[in-house]
């Protein structure tokens, strides 16, 4: 069974509601476009390579979050076709891996665990591997959300192992990317 809530409201409720359901998704949305400009524009600073990948991530997720808004379609794609269909597939399978990437070379995996760093290499090249499937094998298309949340979480699950590990080799990161991820 499923239950969904229902709510009814005048004209004028609705009205004031809509307003400030479009003044969240609008700041969250202007906050995740800020922060990817201004991490690019610390990219052409610095030229350091994790930098791109972070920015890379969260544009992924801007774009993630636009197709599972009902956004992307809206207003980019307004036409529908079968990109439009398969937009929140495919930037989750993006955003897997800019993510995996990122922290990937953020920790410096391949420094003090060669095995880590080859495992997360696996399942880089499964996303990649699923993302071909996606643009080719249409008929797959029921399998590919479990797989891509299966790929999403073997990622996070490796990003965890590393960061411990790199704690345990004295390659200890950044306080706050301890806590964005243990979060």
């Amino acid at each position: 069974m499923i239950n969904l809530p229902l709510q009814l409201y005048d004209t004028e409720s609705m009205i004031k509601e809509s307003y400030l359901s479009q003044l969240v998704f609008g700041a969250f949305y202007g906050f995740l476009l800020l922060a990817g400009i201004i991490y690019l524009f610390f990219y052409f600073g610095i030229k350091e390579k994790s930098v791109l990948l972070y920015t890379a991530y969260v544009t992924s997720i801007i774009l993630l979050h636009l197709g599972l808004d009902g956004y992307f379609y809206q207003y980019v794609t307004p036409h529908g076709g079968w990109f439009s269909n398969n937009a929140v597939l495919i930037f989750a399978t993006l955003s897997a891996m800019a993510f995996g990437r990122y922290a990937q070379v953020y920790l410096s995996v391949n420094t003090y665990s060669l095995n880590i760093h080859k495992s997360i290499n696996v399942v880089l090249f499964a996303l990649v591997g699923l993302t071909v499937l996606i643009l080719t094998f249409h008929s797959g298309m029921k399998y590919y959300y479990p797989m891509v949340n299966l790929l999403g979480i073997l990622i996070l699950f490796h990003v965890i192992i590393a960061l411990i590990s790199g704690y345990f080799h004295g390659k200890s990161p950044d306080l706050f990317f301890s806590l964005g991820i243990a979060s």
